[in-house]
């Protein structure tokens, strides 16, 4: 029998250089969203770099929608990066001591685990999670245990669907795969091309674990990022208002503008809101917080891509503000830094992954929303605590990555 092989032309150098363009974009995620030539979705500039890193779109290691074209999602790491050693996983507690109210951060403190782990343990019936980047299979094996451990416990879960999507009928994210086909586990997708960006989890309706972090082995053991557990009645109500318009109505926005929940200390914004195409109220309270600042504002932000940001802060700092600005060095040569830099302002950059201003040293600016274009269009939330211990905490932080951070360039 003769060998016969089909005869094909050998592809040309251009067409090389073509699919190995095509696959390393293919294999770059963003913190915000879609890349510059991605479908940036209706009313977003597609024209904005990504702004995202670390596994998520609009992160430090996710993808955001503002970042550039080669950066990873944020709680991830970004493709061919060195993800640094092996960090212990946190465990989930035998019995409930209740987890501190923070703020913690990583990833130098151990209490940030540990803080996510007591909210799991002491969960007696429900935990509702809104989680961006489901990706460390360290937390998927403790959410096993804690199905083990609690017969009566059920969990709900939403997800972003690029981040955590099906295949062949399994979850294709190391978080979840384990437990996706657990009788007590239901997981939504948003299905659309905005993104999923929250990071909250509610326990039994009474209190939520806010956080800037993924779920991923980056954001605990490398990036910088930080968490907080309110048990208030008024902002735990409305953190799960939203879970449920995702979860059990399949609606992830836009909405009609809902305006501020307040409960003092706290204020909370969430996004996205109608028009897209015009700031979330979360952005337009960041904007006038800026221009009112007597003696300071400090910033650590994944992703500061948003001019109207930058402008503020140089009007502010030339006013006599102190203005500092900690950035991931992903983006410190984003226009937004350059402005900063060229009106004199300090910016350094470092593994940032917060989405943080402190303002006057007396409030704090938390949650899953990075500067950037794309977050408008994402599913955000924006909590402020107006607390001067808690803001002294975020200072504290912001002091000592200060001290080794790099010039922004």
């Amino acid at each position: 029998m003769s060998d016969r092989r089909a005869s094909f032309p050998a592809p040309s150098p251009l067409s090389i250089l073509l699919a190995l363009a095509l696959l390393a974009l293919g294999a770059c995620g963003d913190d915000d969203g879609p890349g510059p030539t991605g479908d940036a979705g209706p009313g977003v500039d597609a024209s904005a770099p990504f702004d995202g890193g670390g596994g998520e779109a609009d992160a430090a290691t996710e993808p955001d929608a503002g970042a550039p074209a080669d950066a990873a999602p944020d709680g991830g790491t970004d493709a061919g990066m060195d993800a640094g050693p092996p960090c212990a996983c946190p465990t989930l507690p035998t019995t409930c001591t209740g987890p501190v109210a923070g703020p913690v951060f990583s990833p130098e403190d151990p209490a940030f685990g540990e803080q996510l782990m007591e909210v799991l343990a002491c969960a007696d019936e429900s935990l509702h999670m809104a989680l961006y980047l489901p990706g460390w299979d360290c937390i998927g094996d403790a959410l096993a245990d804690k199905l083990e451990a609690d017969e009566d416990i059920v969990m709900e879960i939403v997800v972003d669907d690029d981040q955590c999507p099906t295949f062949g009928g399994t979850r294709d994210c190391d978080m979840l795969r384990g437990i996706a086909d657990h009788p007590r586990v239901t997981i939504v997708d948003d299905d659309r091309s905005a993104l999923m960006h929250h990071k909250y989890i509610v326990a039994d309706g009474t209190s939520v674990w806010v956080s800037s972090a993924n779920m991923t082995e980056d954001s605990f053991c490398e990036d910088l990022n930080n968490s907080v557990v309110i048990d208030d009645a008024t902002i735990v109500g409305r953190f799960e208002e939203v879970f449920q318009r995702m979860f059990t109505d399949g609606s992830f926005g836009p909405v009609e503008p809902e305006g501020v929940t307040e409960s003092a200390p706290y204020r909370l914004y969430f996004s996205p809101e109608s028009p897209i195409s015009s700031p979330s109220g979360w952005f337009t309270a960041l904007t006038d917080a800026i221009a009112e600042a007597e003696t300071s504002v400090d910033v650590m932000i994944f992703a500061l891509t948003r001019g109207e940001i930058s402008e503020a802060l140089v009007a502010a700092h030339e006013r006599g503000v102190e203005v500092r600005v900690l950035s991931s060095f992903r983006f410190g040569g984003e226009a937004a830094i350059q402005t900063l830099q060229d009106a004199g302002i300090d910016a350094r950059v470092a593994d940032v992954h917060h989405k943080v201003m402190i303002l006057d040293g007396e409030t704090v600016a938390t949650g899953s929303a990075n500067w950037s274009m794309n977050a408008w269009s994402n599913s955000e939330n924006s909590l402020w605590i107006a607390d001067a211990d808690v803001a002294s905490a975020f200072t504290d932080e912001l002091d000592r990555v200060w001290a080794t951070a790099s010039p922004a360039e």
